[in-house]
């Protein structure tokens, strides 16, 4: 999906979120090579937000 997003839609970054107690998840994000940003919390939960720019994910591949 990042591969779409930043070759074919040509997106400069992409963001994602989880609940910040689903580790799983968080994990996958930084797998994938997001930076972890800030936590925000939001009504009862709290969710983590995660960002990866195009020149980073470059480097990756």
């Amino acid at each position: 999906m990042l591969a779409y997003g930043f070759q074919e839609a040509g997106f400069p970054a992409i963001m994602g979120f989880a609940l910040s107690q689903h580790g799983a998840s968080r994990r996958v994000m930084e797998k994938i090579g997001m930076t972890h940003l800030y936590d925000k919390k939001d009504h009862e939960h709290t969710r983590s937000f995660y960002r990866i720019e195009q020149h980073d994910f470059n480097h990756l591949m």
